[in-house]
């Protein structure tokens, strides 16, 4: 009965906050119109972080509204005081307001779902801070973030991989360069060990037990203190959403002590689950909440089967909502699991505590534990990087539902012949369904200011072009300069659209010529990737970077030119038309037939390289042009257009980039042309999908008129 109350009031209470969310508007009270504003509100001691000579600071104003500050330090001096602050802040700021960006790619992080669920109205670039006051009065919420700041402190004196475990599995703080500096953690799925979780609440509450036994105090004092002690730990953690279920399982727990009542474990959970959603309505939509109550769930029906079947259980339990937001899935997983779950509850988790109570007295000690710590993450680099990933692609979400109820049957069935055969034939429909759909497709990824294009037809894959970030980093001295470089735009646009589309192998990469903003991004598509073929203009085929990627990741390179057929994927070649060193004018055009449209692909060929195009082919046509030069008033002659007569033209530039792109002078040639426009940094990702039944436009955003 608990668990049918419990569905009926989350359907309830999701519907609430679905509503609650369209409803809601961020910076409701600040248009993003880069004019100046002053805003004041408080910084809480450990919501400020730095890197290099850029802090992000999270500001409550008094309205109880959070807003995202991204700001530059200008001294060394300053940075030391920020970075020396334990204390509550006020903040007075001259700020513009920038739009929270939406998801502009198919498979991209929800960056508005995320900041809504935060409560994080907006962010803003900062001009000034005007003024800077330290809070004198201390109420036990911001006692508590000092606190957290302050062990945050002391950890960073801990040797490196001590450090890192620490602040993940004590702190619920995972720093920039984590996953960085541990990419095996999140390849086979682990990331639910370092995830701060019912071990660590049930520590917690051990050792709280433990000392207060000390002084004699009665069970059901103990409780008391416990059920009070309970949500601070949850401030004092990070507010973690995947905190809120053990929590609140904990305190129903301590409350048994007080007042016993008959209460199934089903029940407990049934309460945490209506106690999470009303404190937290979109704790089911976020990636943390769904694991913690699913694992919770498969745990009070999993514990008479023997271990390997309880692990093997859960891992399918929580498959359906890995592959919906990772798309992938390592085989090694459930034997990973198997190992290490016992060995981080019981050795890394114990020691890494020992490790940093020890610190100040026995530092050898600590030493010695981050050597065994760094064998452990090595250990699991290694198996993340043994064969056994599989590129599943973002499953249809009834699937996902028919799978993880089938599954959730199989808790109470585990040796139901029809229900395992029904889950097989679940994942083998959808697998089928991502891997061989019924459509083709030319899709224009939005990569920001750059260039990424994807062919896929017959289960071929083209890419063109990977995107990247042109560098204008002048930064001189040591402490400006950034601890960890930024992710790859790649990572947030390129490669999770590839991965939902469930593409593990390219056949060919066609890069038009060497700027960072076409082919920055090479390295990490092909550390992500099998790449067969890398394709680049006449000349360019003895670029050292180039030549050392190859040597790396074993691709074959082949140099196009003028009138080279690429025939895997229907794609001639047009330029170049003589040998060059990968500059805009050495620019690798394609064009090809896909469904009822003929194509260009024009990378950032100038006008002068447009005329040797229109005298060489003079009979020329194309119904979608891909732009070159992002729009630039470089390209995009107005004898070309009139020679090509295209029906639409793309644009692949960044939003207010700083260069003007698309320039004025290109769009009127356009208009003056009767040729019309879409633009990436307007609509997100542009996509034409056709197969025998007809063709159809898509673009990820829709532009209010």
């Amino acid at each position: 009965m608990a668990l049918i109350v419990s569905v009926l009031v989350l359907i309830i209470a999701s519907l609430f906050f679905m509503w609650q969310v369209n409803i809601s508007k961020l910076a409701t009270d600040y248009a993003c119109n880069d004019k100046q504003v002053n805003i004041i509100g408080t910084v809480l001691a450990d919501e400020i972080t730095f890197n290099g000579n850029r802090y992000k600071m999270i500001l409550e104003n008094d309205k109880q509204e959070k807003i995202i500050l991204f700001g530059n330090i200008n001294s060394f001096e300053s940075k030391k005081v920020l970075v020396s602050n334990i204390k509550t802040l006020k903040v007075q700021a001259r700020v513009i307001f920038k739009p929270i960006q939406k998801t502009h790619n198919d498979g991209q992080f929800d960056l508005i779902k995320y900041y809504k669920t935060q409560n994080i109205v907006g962010n803003a670039d900062v001009i000034e801070l005007e003024k800077v006051d330290k809070i004198s009065q201390i109420n036990l919420i911001s006692l508590l973030h000092m606190l957290r700041k302050v062990i945050l402190k002391y950890f960073e004196k801990l040797p490196k991989y001590l450090r890192f475990y620490a602040e993940t599995l004590i702190m619920g703080y995972a720093r920039i360069d984590f996953y960085q500096e541990n990419v095996g953690i999140a390849t086979l799925g682990l990331v639910h060990l370092f995830s701060i979780s019912g071990f660590q609440v049930g520590l917690f509450c051990a050792f709280i037990r433990f000392m207060l036994k000390k002084f004699y105090i009665f069970q059901e004092g103990i409780a008391v203190i416990l059920i009070i002690l309970l949500p601070l730990y949850f401030i004092f953690s990070g507010s973690l959403i995947s905190l809120i279920r053990p929590i609140i399982t904990a305190m129903m727990v301590e409350a048994k002590y007080i007042y016993p009542f008959k209460v199934t474990r089903l029940d407990v959970w049934s309460c945490s689950l209506l106690g999470g959603v009303f404190l937290e309505p979109s704790v089911l939509l976020t990636f943390g909440g769904q694991l913690s109550y699913l694992l919770a769930f498969g745990l009070i029906y999993v514990d008479k089967l023997n271990y390997w079947q309880q692990i093997l259980l859960l891992n399918l339990l929580t498959l359906p909502v890995i592959l919906s937001y990772t798309y992938q899935w390592h085989i090694l997983v459930l034997g990973v699991n198997l190992i290490l779950l016992p060995f981080f509850s019981y050795i890394i988790v114990p020691i890494t505590i020992f490790g940093v109570v020890t610190f100040p007295f026995l530092p050898i000690l600590s030493t010695i534990i981050n050597q065994l710590i760094k064998w452990t993450n090595e250990s699991i680099k290694i198996m993340a990087e043994l064969p056994g990933l599989v590129v599943f692609g973002k499953p249809p979400v009834i699937l996902a539902l028919m799978a993880l109820i089938c599954t959730a049957v199989l808790l109470t069935q585990y040796k139901s012949r029809r229900i395992w055969l029904s889950l097989c034939t679940i994942y083998a429909i959808s697998f089928g369904l991502i891997h061989n759909p019924m459509q083709n497709l030319v899709t224009f990824i939005d990569v920001g200011q750059g260039d990424s294009a994807i062919i896929k037809e017959n289960n071929k894959i083209t890419l063109i072009d990977t995107g990247g970030k042109l560098n204008f980093n002048f930064l001189k001295e040591e402490w400006q300069k950034p601890e960890k470089q930024q992710q790859a735009g790649a990572d947030y646009s390129v490669i999770p659209y590839l991965k939902s589309l469930g593409i593990a192998k390219i056949n060919q990469i066609i890069l038009t010529h060497g700027d960072a903003d076409h082919i920055g991004d090479l390295g990490v598509i092909l550390a992500k990737f099998t790449v067969n073929e890398i394709l680049v203009g006449w000349g360019m085929a003895t670029d050292e970077s180039l030549l050392k990627l190859q040597r790396r990741y074993h691709f074959k390179i082949i140099s196009v030119k003028k009138d080279t057929l690429i025939k895997s994927n229907h794609l001639a070649v047009l330029m170049p038309y003589k040998k060059g060193s990968g500059k805009n004018q050495d620019s690798v055009v394609t064009t090809g037939n896909f469904g009822n449209k003929r194509f260009i692909f024009m990378g950032d060929l100038d006008q002068d390289g447009e005329k040797i195009i229109m005298h060489n082919y003079p009979t020329l046509h194309a119904q979608i042009i891909k732009l070159g030069h992002h729009g630039s008033k470089t390209s995009t002659n107005e004898s070309f257009i009139r020679q090509l007569k295209p029906e639409l033209a793309i644009i692949s530039a960044g939003y207010k980039n700083r260069y003007g792109h698309p320039h004025q002078e290109t769009l009127k040639t356009l208009e003056d042309n009767q040729v019309g426009w879409v633009n990436t940094a307007e609509r997100g990702m542009i996509t034409y999908k056709w197969n025998m039944f007809g063709d159809q436009w898509h673009t990820k955003l829709r532009i209010n008129k």
